[in-house]
């Protein structure tokens, strides 16, 4: 047990470092949040149902399409509800997973009703080795998390959970509809300003 742990830790180590020296590295490939988010949630489904947890999947209606590695993309969130479900204490018993599109942005979060992270704590969660309650996991899950989604572009901070209990985690990414969109509009204005110049010269 001792040696897997050990090993597992190595991994993690790499994989932050890789992450912070080259993220220029990662996969690139176009996807859906909506079907990524929605393959962790699957497999998450499982894990919470065994420890009788509430857990549930708010997927957007709008489509969400980004650039990068869909497998470190899906590891990130993994992360995020295994902190949910190791570290929320004998509180949680409701997790939950949403996506939500709003103009160029996809915002996800997660939310649990656990015994929540203290304002002060809610920067500090993210650097490597930390553990707020001592002992549990390797402190290493959110800070890869953080750098995953910062490598495609994203932002993540630390908030209240449900209800205003608990943890949450607030996701922000920039998806390629909203760019392609905002290209398309680009190139209307510019075709229009130069329909305009031809014709009054």
């Amino acid at each position: 047990h001792e040696a897997r742990h050990t090993s597992a830790l190595t991994e993690q180590l790499l994989m932050l470092e890789r992450l912070r020296h080259s993220p220029g590295g990662l996969k690139t490939e176009r996807f859906d949040v909506n079907h990524a988010l929605l393959s962790v949630a699957t497999r998450f489904g499982d894990r919470a149902m065994d420890r009788e947890i509430d857990f549930g999947f708010d997927r957007s209606g709008d489509v969400a399409i980004i650039i990068g590695d869909p497998d470190l993309f899906c590891e990130a969130f993994e992360n995020l509800l295994d902190n949910a479900l190791v570290h929320s204490g004998p509180e949680l018993s409701s997790i939950s997973l949403s996506l939500d599109v709003v103009a160029s942005t996809a915002k996800i979060s997660v939310r649990d009703d656990g015994r929540g992270i203290a304002e002060a704590d809610r920067e500090i969660v993210f650097e490597r080795f930390t553990q707020l309650d001592f002992g549990r996991g390797s402190g290493l899950g959110l800070a890869i998390a953080r750098e995953i989604i910062q490598a495609h572009g994203g932002n993540i901070v630390a908030a209240s959970g449900l209800s205003g209990t608990g943890a949450g985690f607030e996701v922000d990414l920039w998806h390629q509809a909203a760019i392609l969109e905002l290209n398309r509009v680009f190139a209307h204005e510019k075709l229009m300003k130069a329909t305009c110049c031809t014709l009054f010269t």
